[in-house]
């Protein structure tokens, strides 16, 4: 009886690591694309590491990185029969990065800078990836596109505020509007 309870307990402990380190491989490489059943168990990792992560930096970091990989999903899935689903994909990304991004203290923090400066690099990404994908033929003109544009349009305002400051840009995203010069 003994041996069965350990040799059961070893088995389940196994288990877990093989699923803890498939979840790490799969939410590192990002092997699979929106509109696969794959992508689901994939998504579901890559959102399980980010509640794993405990500094809002780290984690803005790391929604960003979801979203540069939405990005190019969506960019090798324009024309398919999956676009609907990339951008299904990015629109929650999307939600995840302004969420996340509520969350971040507007005191000066040294990593503040670069992230500003990623979020914006992505949202111009964005853009010229939707106007890249409406120019494909098979191109589906639908609600989700509008969507998309319509929350990459706020983030494009909030971030052309002139002058715009580091906590500034925070502030804009708690209040969900653009505001004036520091």
């Amino acid at each position: 009886m003994r041996r069965f309870l350990f040799l059961s307990s070893l088995i389940i402990i196994i288990m877990i690591m093989a699923l803890l380190s498939g979840s790490l491989f799969v939410t590192e490489s990002a092997p699979f694309h929106p509109g696969s059943l794959a992508f689901r168990l994939q998504d579901f990792a890559e959102q399980f590491r980010a509640i794993l992560i405990l500094d809002p930096y780290r984690q803005a970091n790391w929604q960003l990185t979801l979203f540069d990989r939405r990005i190019n999903d969506l960019a090798a899935l324009a024309g398919t029969n999956r676009e609907i689903a990339a951008m299904e994909a990015l629109d929650s990304t999307v939600n995840r990065v302004s969420q996340v991004w509520t969350q971040l203290s507007i005191k000066d923090q040294p990593g503040l800078e670069g992230l500003n400066t990623t979020f914006v690099d992505l949202v111009k990404k964005a853009n010229d990836t939707l106007q890249t994908g409406q120019s494909l033929p098979g191109f589906k003109d639908v609600e989700i596109y509008a969507r998309v544009r319509a929350k990459l349009q706020a983030f494009g305002s909030m971030l052309s505020v002139s002058g715009l400051s580091q906590a500034g840009l925070v502030t804009s995203f708690r209040t969900g509007f653009p505001i004036q010069k520091d």
